[in-house]
């Protein structure tokens, strides 16, 4: 237990996290000591596991009407489709046979206040227009961070074509408001300006204080100069060249950072192919078709919601190696919240277009379908390691349905190793030769299979990628060069995120996803030591408790923290902590090494012990 503590203690973001995650390690030690109710546990774990399918199944068949939203805050609003979003919300039509398109709906405003000039991150900036002697600018009250992420204003440009290999130029003056001017009031103009021509840095635009020119895609790159505001107006240029091979039309002006200051910002121009080029996004909403490659490319439509009724409509045009599923986004300004009403996609005959599901990967209650992966499959090898084999076997089923609905192959990857161990283990000796070699056969078809997949599609071939977007074996290779790079103390607790974004020009991903790379990374060697210890430990703990089943359940936990890091979320942990609780402790080396209590009855009897004399 003591790797896991030292986990939560180093990590932990609040002192209510690190309590939560020591009583669960309390709770589980105590477990270990105090009989569990194998039964009741069986009972509790099968309802369980129902119900969460029940939901699955639920939000995949409803997911066909409104707006699909990422708030998964309780079973009702992760299943209801909701005619109200705030954020980000989608709809999906099926589009077979048909190139174009057109999505209409009414929308009114509910809540908040739209803003005219920038698109806020967090509901708490205030933006107030000034007249000034010389030029009108924007006051800006900068709130404080509410998160890790800091506060940022964004303005995006929408190019109409692919950025890749262009020039674009922004240009900004800013300065610190004098702290004698209030709100609502004009600072007095400055004598005299003076321009500041930056080459930035190659970092995300929410690593940077300053102002940064990015692509609004993922990794699409982007370059932030650094500034430090002074009482008087300075002008500030930052060019960028977009890289080649990115494929997205819209680019994004953002200025982060100056955390709970307030400053003036005017005169703010882009500049591509030696022209100006309007803003695409205002502070409002915006209706988006997501139709084939480019999906930032395709044709949309912004506005600003009004409390009185009024028709939106936006015209889609299948993009290149586009599918049959045409999905409309529509996203609001940070704390909008707008109502809609005959959300409709039709044909340029004016035949409707029938929905579709919005999302082949079902969250649940878990507000990420990976979360919600591990958590079904960690949650079904142990019913399928406590229960007998007729009962095993259906709990199995329902287990790999459950996760096939999240799209977790990480998971699906750890179920099926532990539900093939432990069925395994039910084989006579014979019976296992035979189950080994069918395995392995069916190992090998699935690989060429897999093969035949991926080759035709070109590029280097990425067995171990479990991400279309960004493959595993990326990630793991940048965080074992973090690794190696600051071998003895690490990056410290969530610095892979920030050095994936500095090494890859981009956006960051959330972890390494390894359980163990984390670890590396996170903590240096120390930490690399205490993720082999827990392994080794934990592999201990089930042996003793349950022999290879519980080794087994534990292995297969184990497989799917390769390439995620889900170990420590309660439903992950404490599910296996209940479940190696309620597996007794079995006597005989050879039971615990292959869990069969008949075979050690066979090694008896060839081996009878003599009396003694």
């Amino acid at each position: 237990m003591l790797p896991l503590l030292l986990y939560a203690l180093l990590t932990g973001r609040s002192v209510a996290v690190i309590l939560g995650l020591a009583a669960q390690l309390a709770l589980g030690a105590l477990l270990m000591v105090l009989p569990v109710p194998r039964g009741a546990l069986l009972g509790v774990y099968s309802g369980v596991l129902l119900l969460l399918l029940a939901g699955g199944v639920a939000e995949r068949e409803l997911s066909r009407y409104g707006w699909q939203t990422s708030d998964k805050a309780g079973l009702w609003r992760a299943l209801r489709p909701s005619d109200e979003v705030s954020g980000y919300g989608f709809g999906s039509w099926n589009a077979r046979g048909v190139d174009a398109a057109t999505l209409s709906l009414d929308v009114r405003l509910a809540s908040g206040t739209p803003g005219w000039d920038w698109f806020r991150s967090d509901p708490r900036y205030i933006l107030e227009r000034q007249p000034g002697s010389d030029y009108p600018h924007t006051r800006v009250w900068v709130p404080t961070p509410s998160g890790d992420a800091p506060p940022y204003l964004m303005r995006t440009f929408d190019f109409r074509e692919p950025l890749g290999g262009r020039i674009f130029r922004v240009l900004l003056e800013l300065r610190r408001a004098d702290r004698a001017n209030t709100k609502g009031t004009s600072a007095a103009a400055p004598q005299d300006q003076v321009s500041l021509v930056g080459p930035g840095d190659p970092i995300g635009g929410r690593d940077c204080e300053g102002v940064s020119l990015q692509a609004w895609t993922y990794r699409g790159g982007g370059r932030c100069l650094p500034i430090t505001l002074t009482n008087s107006w300075r002008r500030y240029s930052l060019s960028w060249r977009v890289p080649d091979e990115v494929e997205a039309s819209v680019v994004r002006v953002v200025l982060s950072g100056f955390a709970g200051q307030t400053l003036d910002v005017r005169r703010v121009k882009l500049i591509g192919a030696r022209r100006k080029l309007g803003p695409f996004m205002p502070q409002g909403g915006a209706l988006t078709a997501v139709w084939g490659a480019r999906p930032e490319a395709q044709s949309g439509r912004t506005f600003i919601p009004a409390s009185e009724w009024r028709t939106v409509t936006a015209n889609a045009v299948r993009g290149a190696n586009a599918g049959d599923t045409l999905t409309a986004s529509l996203q609001t300004a940070s704390g909008l919240m707008l109502t809609t009403r005959n959300v409709t996609a039709t044909a340029p005959d004016g035949t409707p277009l029938p929905r579709a599901l919005s999302s082949t990967r079902q969250t649940i209650l878990f507000g990420d379908p990976n979360l919600a992966g591990h958590t079904l499959g960690t949650l079904g090898l142990a019913l399928v390691a406590l229960a007998g084999p007729l009962a095993g076997g259906f709990g199995a089923a329902l287990t790999l349905f459950g996760v096939a609905l999240t799209g977790s192959r990480a998971a699906l990857i750890g179920v099926a190793f532990g539900v093939v161990w432990l069925f395994w283990l039910r084989l006579p000796r014979g019976g296992r030769r035979v189950g080994s070699t069918l395995l392995g056969l069916c190992v090998v078809g699935l690989g060429a299979v897999r093969l035949g997949l991926v080759w035709p599609e070109g590029s280097a071939l990425r067995l171990l990628s479990l991400s279309e977007t960004t493959p595993r074996s990326d990630i793991w290779g940048a965080a074992w060069g973090a690794f190696l790079t600051h071998p003895w103390q690490g990056l410290g607790a969530g610095g892979f995120p920030a050095y994936w974004s500095e090494v890859h020009n981009g956006e960051a991903v959330q972890h390494a996803h390894n359980l163990w790379l984390e670890f590396a990374t996170s903590y240096g060697i120390l930490g690399l030591l205490s993720a082999f210890a827990l392994t080794l430990g934990l592999s201990f703990l089930a042996w003793q408790r349950g022999g290879a089943r519980a080794l087994a359940l534990v292995g297969g936990t184990l497989v799917m923290n390769v390439f995620d890091t889900t170990f420590f979320y309660s439903g992950v942990l404490f599910t296996l902590m209940l479940a190696l609780g309620a597996l007794k402790s079995p006597s005989g080396l050879v039971h615990l090494l292959l869990g069969r209590g008949a075979h050690n009855a066979g090694v008896a009897a060839r081996f009878p012990q003599v009396p003694p004399k």
